[in-house]
């Protein structure tokens, strides 16, 4: 039959309940010893530590010297750069650095790796929260070292931090050094190319320019007039010069009037401008209605300003005089003249637009250099003013200060002797108990009687009853009889119940040395002293503990009646009748078989009562596991220090066989235990003391056999 599993305790039960049980006062004791002695090593070791500390200051913005610069303006993201700095200072360089300062080195401490790490690790850097101030501390036993180690440490950083810094002010001054020449080079070489652009002219080639585009214009004008001139000259009357004057077309009027020209130039932009506007936003829209308003609006103003102009001609034509000074004069003179002028004048126009190109070229030339040079001029200035402002900053100094170096403290900062006295006090008194419940975790054994109890009332066996462990030596007579006591109530709970006839059980245990045949030979001298019929058989053909007992190694008995089927029991003057091992050897526990067992049994029911077979170890003994199957009930005996493990396999085995397990014993009890767990009874023993140390030489099985048999004498008596 499968056991159900029983639930598991918790690890504190385990701890308290089980393996420290019964050890608190050993583990009371060895702890006071054991924490006065760790608490009194803990006061030798601890010291006092002293603490030094040092303030630098890192300024957020400088003031501004005459105007702000990268050098005085606030340093961007200031926190993570003060982070990055309190990591700076405790890095390994900066250590090293100040393990070799000569104020360290006068510590005597040195600079090995061992001293680095240790120096490292009583070093701290902080940010007080809302200041630019870091603090820098170290903790030592010696007060002296603990200054020096600040101020080396803080004389490290500062000449890194200026070492760095001036570097870079360095390297700021060499590039504007460097940039401020090639300005310089730039400048010179601007100027000698604007130079040979003018050349030797006293004049500016912008104005050369000007000067060249007023002269071209002054021939296109006349080049114009002898156009229009040999255009009419088909009359030379004044009348005719009137009325071809008042026949010019706008375009004609064009050619010799700037004025004009103008006009239809703005017209004709008017008109390109609605052509795309057209095709962007369409003729419907309000912008293109406009502009074709503005272009008629154009259209007017010229052709008014063409009417003025033929009426203004038609009167010069009315006086000849006048005409001959003016535009119109081209209308008076011969056709070969106006064409001869026309040619020289088409080469001076030309010759003119040649040279108003190339000065033209010229003067962009010029202007773009001009642009460059007012632009590198104004770079070297800026150039040179920062210069002059990095000189001035340098001259004020740099963003650190040191506010305060480490003195030698007064006072120790901490006294670590009483923690760690109390520490050591705290682990030396809980080791005793540590170990003994580690002890008592990993060798788990019965030790007290409850424990036993739980474990039966689990598998839901009856715990028959507890037996104490008894000294030989001072066997009392209160003791002796409680023992027997015992016994016989073990005996009277498996006399109980409705079976009818003679009764078989075996007495066996999970391991050997467990008290087995003496609480069979106990039980067999209970039930004969309540006058029935008792049979005990020694069927341990391997320890054949109870045929040494009683010194009948060669007398045939249970490995003879198993051969033949015959008892050869010996009766004892008690009136017990005992079946001993007989002429066996180990080998002969292989050829027991559960058809011998059964004959036998046999044959002793139709002579006893009661039938007690002490056999070995139920895992191990072949005879006991053949038995366990043929007899009507099993006792299994548990010796105190027994494994829990080893009584479950047990109890298993016998499931397994289909055994019928009527209870279990809880054997060689502590005697307070024992008390706790037996209920006194009135009945005192009787006998004599003499009587008593008479059984006890007699009988080699023990206190309780003895008492038992001095049970039953005084009953007898």
């Amino acid at each position: 039959m499968v056991q159900p599993v029983p639930p598991q305790p918790d690890f504190w039960q385990r701890v308290f309940g089980q393996a420290l049980r019964g050890r608190y006062f050993l583990a009371t004791v060895l702890g006071l010893v054991t924490g006065v002695i760790c608490a009194l090593v803990g006061w030798e070791l601890g010291n006092n530590l002293y603490q030094s500390e040092g303030l630098i200051r890192i300024a957020y913005t400088k003031p501004a010297v005459i105007r702000e610069s990268d050098l005085n303006r606030p340093i961007a993201m200031y926190d993570a750069f003060m982070r990055s700095q309190q990591l700076l200072i405790t890095s390994r360089r900066i250590v090293e650095m100040a393990l070799h300062s000569e104020t360290w080195q006068a510590t005597g401490r040195g600079d090995s790796s061992a001293m680095l790490e240790s120096f490292a690790r009583e070093l701290s850097v902080e940010q007080p929260k809302g200041t630019e101030v870091l603090r820098i501390t170290f903790t030592d036993r010696d007060p002296n070292v603990t200054a020096a180690a600040v101020n080396s440490i803080i004389r490290a950083y500062e000449a890194d931090y200026k070492d760095l810094d001036g570097s870079m002010q360095q390297k700021r001054i060499r590039l504007l050094t460097e940039l401020e020449t090639e300005q310089n080079n730039s400048l010179r070489d601007l100027s000698h190319r604007l130079a040979a652009i003018n050349g030797n002219a006293t004049i500016d080639v912008e104005q050369l320019h000007a000067a060249a585009v007023q002269r071209l214009a002054q021939y296109e004008s006349r080049l114009a007039d002898v156009e229009l001139g040999l255009a009419l000259s088909q009359s030379r009357s004044p009348s005719e010069t009137s009325k071809t004057s008042k026949t010019l077309t706008v375009k004609q009027i064009a050619m010799i009037d700037g004025t004009m020209r103008n006009l239809l130039a703005e017209q004709t932009r008017l008109e390109n401008d609605l052509e795309q506007l057209q095709l962007r936003l369409g003729s419907e829209h309000s912008t293109v209605r406009a502009l074709k308003k503005s272009i008629e609006q154009a259209k007017e103003k010229a052709s008014e300003y063409a009417d003025e102009f033929r009426e203004y001609q038609s009167q010069l034509a009315q006086t000849p005089d006048s005409a001959r000074q003016g535009p119109m004069s081209v209308f008076v003179q011969p056709v070969e003249v106006l064409r001869a002028n026309r040619e020289v004048l088409v080469r001076i126009v030309e010759q003119a637009r040649q040279e108003v190109a190339t000065l033209g070229s010229k003067r962009d030339e010029a202007e773009v250099l001009r642009a460059l040079v007012i632009k590198t001029r104004q770079s070297l200035g800026e150039v040179q003013d920062r210069k002059d402002m990095l000189a001035l900053e340098m001259q004020l100094g740099d963003r650190l200060e040191i506010t305060s170096l480490g003195q030698v403290p007064l006072a120790p900062y901490r006294d670590t002797r009483w923690r760690i006295a109390v520490i050591g006090g705290v682990v030396g008194g809980a080791f005793p108990g540590a170990i003994l419940a580690l002890f008592g975790l990993t060798c788990y054994r019965y030790r007290y009687s409850d424990e036993a109890r739980k474990m039966a009332g689990e598998r839901k066996l009856p715990l028959l009853g507890v037996l104490p462990q008894l000294q030989p030596r001072r066997l009392s007579q209160e003791s002796a009889a409680d023992a027997a006591q015992c016994v016989h109530q073990i005996r009277v709970m498996l006399q109980g119940g409705d079976a009818i006839g003679p009764r078989a059980y075996l007495v066996s245990s999970a391991s050997a040395q467990e008290g087995k045949t003496s609480l069979c030979l106990a039980l067999g001298l209970s039930f004969t002293a309540s006058g029935a019929r008792t049979l005990v058989i020694d069927a341990d053909l391997v320890g054949r503990g109870l045929t040494r007992g009683l010194h009948a190694e060669g007398v045939p008995g249970f490995r003879e009646a198993l051969e033949t089927g015959r008892l050869s029991a010996t009766e004892r003057p008690d009136g017990l009748s005992v079946l001993t091992a007989g002429d066996s050897v180990a080998a002969d526990a292989c050829r027991v078989s559960s058809h011998g067992i059964r004959r036998l049994l046999g044959e002793a029911r139709k002579h006893f009562d009661t039938i007690l077979i002490d056999s070995g170890p139920i895992l191990g003994s072949v005879e006991a596991t053949v038995t366990a199957r043929e007899v009507d009930g099993v006792i299994v005996t548990i010796g105190w220090g027994q494994e829990p493990s080893l009584v479950e396999r047990a109890l298993q085995h016998l499931d397994a066989l289909g055994a019928r397990v009527v209870g279990a014993v809880f054997n060689r009890a502590r005697i307070r235990d024992f008390y706790r767990s037996f209920q006194n009874s009135t009945s005192k023993p009787g006998g004599s003391r003499e009587k008593r140390e008479r059984m006890r030489d007699r009988t080699p099985f023990g206190p309780l056999v003895d008492s038992v048999v001095l049970s039953a004498g005084s009953s007898g008596g």
